[in-house]
């Protein structure tokens, strides 16, 4: 029984060092223009967690990798 709640336990104690937040950065552009876009709202569909675009066309977000960004305007 200690054996498997060990085990149990390590187990658990891995599950975060998966689910690791990474820094994204990227630039939003648009397609025709290639001009940089301003004030586009780049988040993290399941969090709702985002950010708007800066003068550039820049942004940066945390995210755990896999999750699905949503890009509007």
């Amino acid at each position: 029984m200690k054996r498997v709640l060990t085990v149990f336990l390590l187990s658990l104690l891995t599950l975060g060092a998966w689910a690791q937040k990474q820094t994204i950065t990227g630039t939003i552009k648009d397609a025709k223009t290639g001009q940089p876009l301003t004030g586009v709202t780049v988040r993290v569909r399941s969090t709702k967690v985002g950010t708007n675009t800066d003068a550039n066309g820049m942004y940066t977000l945390s995210a755990v990798p896999g999750e699905d960004l949503e890009v509007t305007m």
